[in-house]
């Protein structure tokens, strides 16, 4: 891993992420780039006051909102870089005016990991609709780290293997950009859903075996029945867990509206880090 890319915004979430970036940087070498977005567009078209007559309230507040999207995005930036300097670390701060997503994915083509702290993503989009922008027409991992996980994560790791191709290349990526001292324990969980579907969860497991073994890390292995969402959870607070490895796959938005997803579903309901890759 050579490049780390950031998403930085004023909550106090985000320096859980920062913390995990400082921690990848202090064992791989890796850059650490911060982005901070000042989303003036979308800002000021959420900022609409209601109303006959109120056309210059509605240019003030405009102007206000704008004007506190570009300072929000400065203050971030700046204690993003004052973190990284307290740490010893020189990072590339980027304090920018943009559109959120396809600034975000522009640069992540430039970096090796996306990390971005739970609910905090710079400007009006939800952390679950970045990370479905980011599966759907990026090509680099994203690392959700989870509330209050910092320098916790990636910690414990639950590593869910389904046998589709995308939750092989989230392994691969994981194991190949996560130094092996950073995890404390790496299990890997097959999920059945009847007795013939066994056979084949087994292989599944000792195929991933196999492969973190080359890798330098030791595993256990872990199968369990019943819907994916609930037993990774349960699975996941058993082990007292602070990492789910994930490959979602790319769907329609209207297939999630409509059925969900599990990854949507672990970013919704819990406080996990996710690492994901497709």
């Amino acid at each position: 891993m050579k490049r780390i890319l950031v998403l930085l915004d004023p909550s106090p979430a985000t320096k859980a992420a920062d913390d995990v970036a400082l921690r990848f940087a202090a064992t791989s070498g890796a850059d650490i780039t911060g982005l901070a977005i000042a989303d003036v567009e979308a800002r000021a078209a959420a900022t609409v006051p209601m109303g006959i007559g109120t056309s210059g309230l509605a240019r003030e507040a405009r102007e206000e909102a704008i004007q506190e999207e570009i300072t929000e995005a400065h203050e971030s930036a700046e204690d993003f870089r004052a973190r990284c300097s307290a740490r010893g670390v020189i990072p590339t701060v980027l304090d920018i005016q943009a559109e959120t997503v396809p600034e975000i994915l522009a640069e992540s083509f430039d970096h090796d990991l996306v990390l971005v702290a739970a609910g905090t993503v710079p400007g009006e989009i939800e952390v679950e609709d970045l990370v479905f922008e980011l599966m759907d027409k990026g090509s680099r991992p994203v690392f959700v780290v989870g509330k209050g996980r910092g320098d916790s994560s990636p910690g414990t790791v639950v590593a869910a293997l389904d046998g589709h191709p995308q939750s092989w290349r989230s392994l691969h990526s994981f194991l190949l950009l996560v130094p092996p001292g950073m995890v404390k324990r790496l299990v890997l969980l097959s999920l059945v859903s009847g007795d013939r579907d066994e056979a084949p969860a087994h292989d599944r497991l000792e195929r991933g075996r196999r492969i973190a073994s080359a890798h330098g890390f030791k595993t256990e292995i872990l199968l369990r029945s019943g819907d994916p969402a609930d037993a990774i959870q349960t699975v996941a607070a058993e082990l007292g867990a602070d990492t789910v490895l994930l490959g979602p796959y790319s769907k329609p938005a209207i297939h999630r509206l409509f059925f969900g997803s599990v990854t949507k579903k672990l970013l919704t309901q819990t406080d996990l880090s996710i690492f994901l890759d497709h």
